[in-house]
């Protein structure tokens, strides 16, 4: 199935447009719709369409610069352009961003699905293309010496001690780490064959497909894969904010996974240090973040300040599955599980069969009351639960024992639930005071937010969706238009004065948007609340 995305700023020729497209030849779907630039990067993010059709003249940036910017991001994007006008420079610009089609208003059907059929067509030979190229290369054999894993294995396990040799192996290794920033993330992957060696192909197609994307760009990559059977990656960079640019590339190089072996990545993203000598604390924080994804289960690559801490309390394969439901609050996976398993020693002698189950019940609740804790539950807020567990360990009626333990677990997962659920608005309520205080900065955006409540932008933006039930841009958008609603009902500043304070630093493209909302002009506005 193939992703589009529409951008136009006229309601009625979006709507035209979706439908005159022919979606079920195409094998193609609108997965989102914008009408400025703005919004269309926002979306962009949220959704990655491959196939983007826009307006040239959208307000902001236009179609043409917008397209330019967004191939940065993904080289495989195939545009479609809009145009009221016809001028030979548009062709020529279109042709520079590599569109397939300049089609002129009013657009009819037959250009705009042959137009999608020919983007759909580049696209499958742009994917052959890469996956032939990346097959081409030496997919096994082309490991990195010897020397150079091994001093790099260590450098990451452990701080050197003699930090001062260690700019001077690296150079005598020849090892590419040239700062002055760095990233490490610790990649694994889940293939249809679950052999070593399938594994490590798949690996090290992973780690070429990475190389690819980040090509002719501030940063560069050393990587390897581990005993472990895991794509080790040190990203050295000189860019403002390398996190989360690493997170896209990890996002990229999944999509691409998925397409071309039906593999799936997990991956772990560490801290940025700036000097050698401190990469086994970005590997640590990397070794974490995957080790939390495994058991949380729920996100495939984690960012190290998105995540929980986690604890080192029993570790056998039956504990860490039920921790992993408790963490997912499944309760009735939980209730099945602890039935079967508890079933399985139906032939142990009575004596043996309630050892066992006192045994298993005590290393339960230990994990799960830590489990509590570990996500901010109060010891003052488990009074009820206390009570429980001193009921379940005093009572020597083992037929009430599950029961108990089910009843403690009930408890636990609604108030961790709701936890988390006060721990997301606080951070959105963050969020929106910061966003109010700084209306008038027209620079204000998702990447600033984000990082003032600290989280990355992408899980950022996915949280704000979720909870606000609206984009980041559209949100912020309103809260420009009711600030300045307010200000032209109770101040005597000129609009143009009004547009500034709010953060349009353009007055007519601020009237544009208050109209576009509000259904009158702020003049037209003011006037009418004066009445009133």
């Amino acid at each position: 199935m193939y992703e589009i995305m529409i951008i136009e700023d006229d309601a009625n020729v979006r709507k035209r447009l979706k439908s005159i497209i022919d979606w079920d030849r195409h094998s193609a779907t609108l997965v989102c719709e914008a009408e400025d630039s703005e919004t269309a990067t926002e979306l962009y993010m949220l959704y990655q369409p491959k196939i983007i059709i826009t307006d040239i003249n959208i307000p902001i940036i236009s179609g043409l610069d917008l397209a330019a910017e967004l191939q940065s991001e993904d080289p495989e994007l195939q545009f479609i352009v809009i145009t009221g006008y016809n001028d030979f420079n548009l062709v020529r610009q279109s042709v520079d961003v590599g569109a397939v089609g300049l089609l002129s208003k009013p657009v009819n059907a037959e250009e705009i699905n042959n137009s999608i059929a020919k983007a759909i067509t580049q696209l499958e030979a742009k994917r052959k293309t890469n996956a032939s190229t990346i097959a081409l290369q030496h997919i096994v054999s082309n490991n990195l010496p010897q020397l150079q894993e091994a001093f790099i294995a260590n450098l990451l396990r452990k701080e050197p001690q003699v930090p001062g040799l260690v700019l001077e192996k690296i150079n005598q290794l020849n090892i590419p780490l040239y700062g002055p920033k760095y990233t490490t993330a610790l990649i694994a992957v889940r293939t249809a064959s679950e052999d070593y060696h399938n594994k490590e192909i798949v690996l090290l197609l992973l780690r070429d497909t990475i190389r690819s994307l980040i090509a002719g760009t501030a940063t560069s990559v050393y990587s390897y894969v581990n005993s472990d059977n895991r794509l080790v990656c040190i990203f050295n960079t000189s860019i403002e904010d390398p996190e989360n640019y690493i997170e896209s590339i990890l996002i990229k190089s999944q999509d691409q996974l998925l397409q071309s072996r039906k593999a799936h990545l997990f991956a772990g993203i560490g801290g940025t240090v700036t000097s050698p000598n401190d990469l086994h604390l970005s590997y640590s924080g990397a070794l974490s973040a995957l080790k939390y994804q495994a058991l949380l289960g729920d996100e495939s690559i984690t960012f190290y300040k998105n995540m929980e801490p986690l604890d080192t309390v029993s570790s056998t394969p039956v504990f860490d599955y039920l921790r992993k439901q408790f963490r997912l609050g499944q309760l009735s996976a939980i209730e099945s599980f602890i039935s079967q398993y508890i079933s399985s020693w139906a032939a142990l002698p009575h004596d043996e069969k309630e050892k066992t189950l006192r045994a298993f019940i005590f290393e339960y609740v230990t994990i799960i009351t830590n489990e509590a804790i570990q996500a901010g539950i109060e010891i003052s807020e488990m009074e009820d639960c206390a009570k429980l567990i001193m009921r379940l360990f005093q009572s020597g009626c083992t037929e009430t024992w599950t029961q108990d333990v089910l009843e403690l677990t009930s408890q636990l997962i609604d108030r961790i639930q709701k936890q988390h659920e006060n721990n997301t608005n606080h951070l959105i309520r963050m969020a929106k005071e910061y966003i109010q205080k700084n209306l008038s900065d027209e620079l204000l955006n998702l990447e600033q937010v984000s990082n003032h409540i600290g989280l990355s932008r992408i899980y950022f933006c996915k949280l704000f969706h979720q909870v606000e039930k609206i984009s980041f841009t559209n949100y912020l958008k309103q809260a420009r238009i009711e600030a300045a609603k307010n200000l032209l009902l109770t101040s005597n500043l000129k609009v143009f004065e009004i547009s500034n304070a709010v953060g349009f630093s353009n007055p007519k493209y601020f009237s544009y948007v208050f109209k576009q909302t509000t259904g009158l002009t702020p003049g037209e506005f003011q006037k009418k609340g004066s009445r009133s």
